[in-house]
């Protein structure tokens, strides 16, 4: 499965944990990008 991770921020945080740690459990092709300021 490919998933697309778009994150709001540059640091990583708790939301940042949260959606790796998810990912880790679905498996599969992961792209992030993260917003620009």
């Amino acid at each position: 499965m490919k998933i697309t991770v778009i994150n709001g921020q540059n640091h990583k945080g708790s939301t940042y944990n949260i959606a790796k740690e998810l990912c880790g459990k679905l498996g599969g092709e992961v792209t992030e990008f993260f917003l620009p300021k």
